[in-house]
This record gives C-alpha cells, sequence and structure tokens, in this order.
C-alpha cells in the first residue's frame, strides 16, 4: 500500500522563494503523516496567475539551483512529490513551459511533463506566454517505505479533459496519473465526471490537486473562485479521498488530503472489465476520426 496526498492550498502570487517555503513545510507534515508522494498543483511553485514577465522571471530549466534545493527537499525528508513550475527552454530563453516535476524520496527527478493542450480560449493567457509540450513520458518511481516500484505518469490541467493523455500513458504501463490543476468554479464538471472517468477507463489511480479561493487569472474572472474539490480516484473510478465544493472565496479547504493506493483491491475488477485489452484501435484510427 502506497501513501499518497494531495496538497490543496490558495493560491500564491510570491514567486519561487514563496513556492519553496511552502513545499518545506509541507514535505515536513507529509513526512509525520507518513506519504510516500505528494502532488502539488499546477504551476505551483511560481505561482499560477502571476503573469507573464513574472513568469518568465521565475522560469528555471531543469538544472538550476531551484531544481537542486527542490531535490534536497525530497531527500531531506525522504518522500516524494510531484510539482508544477515554469520551465524555461534551455536553449531559448525567451521560450517557457508550463511544466511538472516528480522527484523521488531519494532526490532524483525521475520525470519531467510540458502541458500539452494550453487552456487559453481568448488568447490572454496560456497560450500567449507558454510553449506546448508534445510527448507523454512515464517514469518508474521507488518508493522505499514499502520497497516497491510503480510506474507513473503526468497530465497538466486541461490534458485531463481529452482521452488520449491518460491513455496514451495506461498503454505504456502508468499505475498512477498525477494531475496538477489550476481549475476555476467554470470547470466543475472535471473532478466530478471527467476524472473519476479517466481512471475507471484506463484501470488507473488518479490525483488530482487543485487550488482553492479567489482567482483573477482572465479579463472575465472578477469575483471567480478556485473550485477546489481536490481528489484521489481509484482504478473503477470511485472516490478514495476528495475536498468538499467550495461555496465563496471566504470559505476555503486547504491543506494536504491523505488516501492508501492498493493496486490489489482491483485486480477482479480490471480483470472483468480490462478497456485496454479489450480495445480494437485497428477500426478506430482508419483516417475518419483523427
Amino acid at each position: 500500500t502506497i501513501n499518497v496526498g494531495v496538497y490543496q492550498d490558495a493560491h500564491h502570487p510570491g514567486g519561487w522563494r514563496e513556492g519553496l517555503k511552502s513545499v518545506h513545510l509541507v514535505l515536513a507534515e507529509a513526512t509525520e503523516k507518513e506519504l510516500d508522494l505528494v502532488l502539488f498543483p499546477e504551476l505551483y511553485l511560481s505561482g499560477y496567475m502571476i503573469g507573464k514577465e513574472k513568469l518568465l522571471s521565475n522560469s528555471i530549466t531543469k538544472s538550476d539551483d531551484v531544481m537542486e534545493m527542490l531535490k534536497e527537499i525530497a531527500k531531506k525528508n525522504k518522500v516524494g512529490f510531484a510539482i508544477g513550475y515554469p520551465e524555461k527552454d534551455a536553449n531559448n530563453s525567451s521560450s517557457i513551459y508550463n511544466s511538472m516535476c516528480v522527484i523521488d524520496a531519494r532526490g532524483n527527478v525521475i520525470l519531467n511533463y510540458r502541458k500539452s493542450h494550453l487552456y487559453d480560449p481568448d488568447m490572454e493567457y496560456e497560450k500567449v506566454i507558454f510553449t506546448a509540450g508534445n510527448e507523454f513520458p512515464v517514469a518508474d518511481m521507488y518508493f522505499p517505505r514499502v520497497d516497491r516500484t510503480v510506474k507513473i505518469g503526468a497530465l497538466i490541467c486541461f490534458d485531463i479533459e481529452f482521452p488520449e493523455p491518460a491513455r496514451m500513458l495506461a498503454l505504456q504501463g502508468a499505475s498512477i496519473i498525477l494531475v496538477g490543476t489550476a481549475d476555476t468554479e467554470n470547470a466543475t464538471h472535471t473532478p466530478h465526471r471527467t476524472v473519476p472517468c479517466r481512471a475507471a477507463e484506463n484501470g488507473v489511480f488518479v490525483m488530482y490537486a487543485n487550488y482553492t479561493g479567489p482567482c483573477t487569472c482572465f479579463s472575465d474572472s472578477e469575483g471567480a473562485v478556485f473550485h477546489g474539490q481536490s481528489a484521489i480516484f481509484a482504478p473503477d473510478g470511485s472516490s478514495l479521498a476528495k475536498f468538499k465544493p467550495e461555496t465563496s472565496a471566504q470559505q476555503v479547504s486547504r491543506g494536504i488530503l491523505c488516501a492508501q493506493l492498493n493496486e490489489d483491491l482491483y485486480k477482479e475488477h480490471k480483470r472483468k472489465n480490462d478497456y485496454l485489452k479489450e480495445r480494437r484501435p485497428d477500426i478506430y484510427y482508419n483516417g475518419t476520426c483523427l
């Protein structure tokens, strides 16, 4: 059994220094709770809605000193974690990605994912700032407390609303999909219907970490709130743990939401509902649905 947690918090605008301070505190608490893995929301290291210039100034490469600090936090606390951050292109400093890195309990970066589906219907934020990623990597993650290795994958926010990304990770053997997000009340369908569906149709655990509280990301978002509702779903689509919906910007739920992941409990369900095995790609992709 792997002990996991998703961290839900109000949005912070303080850049990587404030994000780093929060990671220190959260991982220390995770150690006390004997967690093996913690997931943070989208762009949590820098803050999501801090504007183009601040995102650029807070962007880091995979070999940056800030990344080394994150690795040390994991190593010190012996807890793995995944965190969203603005990734600077090492070959082009003006190009940045909306990324998530996964660091294991020994302080190794085992996976780096770049958001592939940028949400920006009015072309005023994500598509103006970020370059979209084009790959869906998976990685083996070792959990020393239970002496076990599990294959994981990562997606970011809008990615999970498409069937294909999660399916691509599952086909590569991922049994846990990490989803860091920055969803507002306009997307409350995501944790209620979309995410549990992705878990069930792929037979995987899905961890979903969102912000809570006021949101001022976009021009039409005055008075809007991040809807919270961070959750952890089982391979049958059931909820293992979830935060309640936010009713106002003043009533918010913060903290680490915990659950235990035990694949053995779902072996019979997956045997009877093996969607990956029973699929027929030879008749799906005949040129008419691409």
